[in-house]
C-alpha cells in the first residue's frame, strides 16, 4: 500500500497504472475532489449574486479578492491585527465580510499595500454590493454554497483550508472558473 501512493507514484501518474491501485482509482470520485467542488461552489456563487443583479465583473472580484484573503490568511500572511484595525471585534475575513463597509475598508486597504494591482476598486462599487450578497460569498467558503439545508451548529468551520491548497491548483481553480462562468 505505500507503494501505491508514495509520492514518486503519485507525482509521475504511476498509482493510476498499478495493477493494485485499479480497485481503489475505480472507488474515487473526482467530481468530489476539493478543487472540482471549490469550482462549482464559486459557479453556483455567481449565479446566485447574477440573479441579484451583481454584474458578472463585480462577482469576479469580490471572489477573487476572498480567494486572495482567504489564502494569504490561511498561509500566515494576514494576522488579527489586520481585521482589527477595521473592525476591533474581526479575527478573520469572514467577521469582515459581515458588513459592507469594514469589507470595503479592508479593500481600500489592500488596495493601497498592493499598488492597485489586484484589489482595484471602482469609484461606486461599494454601493452596488449588499450585506445579504457578502453573506453569499462567505457561504460559499464556509460550506460551498450548496442550496440543500444546512445546520448551523458548524457554521465557522470552513470545507476550504487554503493552506493545504497548492498556489498552482488555486491558479488552475481560477483559469477553470473564470472560463467556465
Amino acid at each position: 500500500m505505500n507503494k501505491i501512493f508514495s509520492r514518486i507514484a503519485i507525482d509521475t501518474g504511476i498509482v493510476w497504472t498499478l495493477e493494485e491501485s485499479n480497485k481503489i482509482r475505480i472507488k474515487i470520485n473526482l467530481k468530489r475532489r476539493v478543487d472540482r467542488y471549490l469550482v462549482d461552489s464559486l459557479i453556483e456563487t455567481t449565479k446566485k449574486l447574477e440573479a441579484d443583479g451583481l454584474s458578472k465583473d463585480l462577482i469576479h472580484k469580490l471572489i477573487l479578492r476572498s480567494l486572495f484573503l482567504l489564502y494569504l490568511e490561511d498561509r500566515g500572511a494576514t494576522d488579527d491585527n489586520l481585521y482589527q484595525q477595521i473592525n476591533p471585534k474581526a479575527t478573520c475575513y469572514f467577521d469582515i465580510l459581515y458588513n459592507v463597509k469594514d469589507t470595503y475598508h479592508l479593500y481600500r486597504k489592500l488596495e493601497t499595500h498592493f499598488n492597485g494591482n489586484v484589489f482595484t476598486i471602482k469609484e461606486d462599487e461599494m454601493e452596488l454590493v449588499t450585506k445579504e450578497q457578502l453573506a453569499v460569498i462567505r457561504k460559499c467558503f464556509i460550506s460551498g454554497n450548496e442550496d440543500t439545508a444546512q445546520v448551523d451548529l458548524f457554521s465557522e468551520w470552513r470545507i476550504f483550508d487554503f493552506s493545504i491548497i497548492q498556489i498552482e491548483l488555486l491558479s488552475e481553480i481560477y483559469e477553470r472558473f473564470f472560463i467556465r462562468v
